[in-house]
């Protein structure tokens, strides 16, 4: 197979600006690549990541299973705490955890809120802070002697739907990763050297000395080193 390297006219500098842009105003930040194969260190912070992410799921889903207890145990007949405003009070010392621990959501959703760009933190955030306000609200007419309030409080909801959207985030990741390291796996397999056709004869230049014009060589069972369009022979 042979093939004549593209001319690529797109004016990447302009490009660049256009995109960092428009990416600002959707409410996030760019940062330049300094190098285009990851490092070591770089697989490192992302299993890092994963790490803290699974810890995130697991701390935010144990404070949310003994919410529920305290939540959800008098519907079966374990009543832990008898005074209203007690048991309130320690539903929403267990929801703060969870709030914190996800902060991110409410932070990267009420930023993409603000620039008019929702996203789905954005809905994670209006729906948590929805349960979360409601309960304090009962909360404040509990400590006010209507203790029957106890009973419209929704902060297990607050701190469940965090802890489910850590979980997916979680797994989101993970797949991200696998898909990434089979990115790479592929990539790996480029070749770095193509033969070309200059002046008649065929040479053997580093991938990144190959110009716009040259003709490339691919024979049978070569990978292709570059871009281009075929002018002759065939491959599958």
């Amino acid at each position: 197979m042979v093939l004549d390297v593209k001319n690529d006219q797109t004016d990447k500098p302009a490009l660049d600006r256009a995109l960092t842009v428009e990416i600002t105003k959707a409410g996030y930040r760019v940062h330049p690549v300094e190098q285009e194969q990851p490092s070591e260190n770089a697989e490192q912070q992302e299993k890092a990541a994963l790490k803290a992410s699974w810890r995130q799921f697991g701390l935010s889903a144990a404070f949310t299973l003994l919410l529920m207890v305290f939540s959800m145990g008098p519907m079966m007949g374990l009543t832990l705490i008898e005074h209203p405003l007690t048991a309130a009070l320690i539903q929403l010392v267990l929801t703060t955890p969870v709030l914190l621990l996800n902060r991110r959501y409410f932070i990267g959703g009420f930023r993409a809120l603000w620039h008019r760009a929702p996203n789905m933190d954005s809905l994670v955030a209006l729906g948590s802070c929805a349960s979360l306000g409601y309960s304090l609200v009962m909360t404040v007419l509990i400590a006010l002697g209507n203790g029957e309030r106890i009973h419209d409080l929704y902060f297990e909801s607050a701190a469940m739907i965090l802890a489910l959207v850590s979980l997916g985030k979680f797994l989101e990741g993970r797949a991200k990763k696998k898909a990434g390291d089979a990115v790479m796996s592929l990539s790996a397999s480029v070749p770095t050297v193509a033969s070309v056709v200059r002046d008649g004869r065929e040479v053997s230049i580093a991938m990144e000395e190959v110009a716009v014009g040259d003709i490339v060589l691919v024979r049978a069972g070569e990978g292709i080193p570059v871009d281009g369009l075929v002018i002759e022979g065939v491959g599958a």
